[in-house]
């Protein structure tokens, strides 16, 4: 069975949906992955800002998949819009992922994901394989 390497873009704010996320993930037998992001247990410190960047960049860069959660409020994290710009520059995926029932889409998230699905395990499992199973696109400069 394939093993995916993914990165789930996340903020202190919205760690419990992040959790739900990799519960839904984990509770999968046919669905293995790698997991890069920073989390409240695997927290990342860094004497300065240029450091935790190089740190963030770092973990992206080992994934092929960045999900991001795609709410209105996604372009008002300041990391996750970072995070984001990383791995387009990286040339890694981004797949929005609307949080349990919102309807609406940041503009920020819509503007830069290849795929936005909906808060559904086999929907954003499905995503992620069709993703990780694509060319790795251009970086950008």
């Amino acid at each position: 069975m394939k093993t995916y390497d993914i990165f789930i873009s996340r903020s202190w704010s919205d760690s419990d949906n992040c959790e739900r996320l990799m519960g839904l993930l984990q509770n999968r037998p046919y669905f293995r992955f790698n997991y890069y992001s920073v989390s409240r247990y695997r927290p990342i410190t860094s004497p300065n800002a240029s450091a935790l960047t190089a740190a963030v960049i770092n973990q992206i860069k080992q994934s092929k998949v960045i999900l991001v959660a795609a709410g209105v409020d996604a372009a008002h994290h300041k990391w996750r819009l970072k995070e984001m710009i990383i791995a387009k520059a990286e040339g890694r995926f981004i797949l929005g992922i609307r949080p349990y029932g919102n309807r609406d889409i940041s503009e920020e998230v819509r503007k830069r994901a290849d795929n936005i699905v909906g808060w559904n395990s086999k929907t954003i499992i499905r995503a992620i394989k069709d993703l990780s199973n694509l060319p790795t696109p251009r970086k950008y400069e």
